[in-house]
């Protein structure tokens, strides 16, 4: 994910490893020394747009998102969602009455962002700022966050809001980053030997991936999120990781393998949707209870979001040996035991 900064100019930009898919071209010209980007999607977009014109009021939302927000096509709130707040000790009737305020654009609290790093470095670490949510005079010093999937509890964090110019933090770059409009997460740098914080939000990172957030002081008040242990912060072995994983010059060829393979695309479909209803079932069987942090519905939950890397990487899903039993003959062979 790409982000001016401020006072940039010129057609230069800062490329990270991370971006950089394919090896150079085995092909040279001389003289040649360009690159290709190719361009997913820009951003605000169009749904933080209109959120942007409820913030500051210089315009009138669209009747065409304000329809919309009514028939659940923008700004969606999915059921992962919800079922995370549940989980979080909100009470159902506030999430239901919730989700029927938002439908007015005048009570909309909630929406996807793309996240992105901090361009100033100088956001105090494990804090977010919220593009735009300054127009609307917030003084909220918490929000809401998680990524889609989100099935487990620990997938939903409240993190701390920077709503006022932190300690530390130039006027230019204060000014700058409140003068952009509604559309991004902008999440300050780690702490040296720190996990990044879109890590630890269900497993995010800042290669495009859209957060959910959420502002609304009543949802924000009950929720009881848990605790971002040591063990999450720290970074084990990332140096080793990185030299594996750049080690394997042959893993772009590899994944396209792995993709061309018809048979093995149409079952690993077909059980990514399997495991994602054994994991809302499981929760559900124990509603009353442990609820989405049952152990057999948080481990269908990982084998599910396991299930989407293995579509496109190969490999095989972790899930413990007493729950393959419960899956078709024909999905066994993408299982790894995984002791209970």
């Amino acid at each position: 994910m790409l982000m001016r900064k401020r006072g940039m100019t010129g057609g230069r930009i800062e490329l990270n490893e991370s971006l950089q898919k394919v090896s150079p071209s085995q092909i040279l010209e001389d003289g040649l020394k360009d690159g290709f980007i190719t361009i997913k999607q820009a951003f605000p977009s169009d749904s933080c747009n209109q959120v942007d014109r409820i913030m500051t009021g210089t315009k009138m939302v669209t009747k065409t998102f304000t329809k919309g927000l009514r028939n659940g096509t923008e700004c969606k709130f999915p059921t992962m969602v919800a079922r995370v707040w549940e989980a979080l000790n909100v009470p159902v009737d506030k999430i239901t009455r919730y989700l029927s305020m938002s439908k007015s654009p005048a009570n909309l609290r909630h929406s996807w962002v793309v996240g992105v790093a901090d361009p100033t470095n100088e956001l105090p670490p494990n804090t977010v700022f919220v593009t735009g949510l300054t127009n609307i005079g917030s003084t909220e010093k918490q929000i809401f966050v998680t990524r889609s999937p989100c099935m487990e509890a620990k997938d939903g964090r409240i993190i701390h809001l920077i709503s006022s110019k932190p300690r530390g933090m130039s006027d230019q770059n204060w000014n700058w980053l409140r003068s952009l409009s509604f559309g991004a997460v902008v999440f300050g740098n780690p702490e040296k030997g720190h996990r990044p914080l879109p890590e630890i939000i269900a497993n995010g990172d800042l290669d495009g991936d859209i957060y959910f957030v959420c502002w609304d002081t009543v949802i924000l008040s009950y929720i009881k999120a848990e605790p971002i242990s040591d063990d999450e912060w720290i970074v084990e072995n990332s140096k080793a990781e990185s030299e594996e994983k750049t080690a394997n010059v042959n893993w772009f060829d590899e994944a396209q393998a792995h993709i061309s393979r018809i048979q093995s695309s149409v079952d690993l479909n077909e059980l990514t949707g399997t495991l994602y209803k054994k994991a809302e079932q499981k929760a559900d069987e124990n509603r009353s209870d442990l609820f989405i942090r049952h152990p057999d519905a948080v481990a269908y939950a990982t084998a599910y979001k396991q299930s989407l890397d293995i579509k496109k990487h190969g490999g095989l899903i972790m899930l413990p040996q007493h729950l393959h039993a419960e899956l078709h003959d024909k999905f066994q062979k993408y299982l790894e035991p995984l002791s209970s």
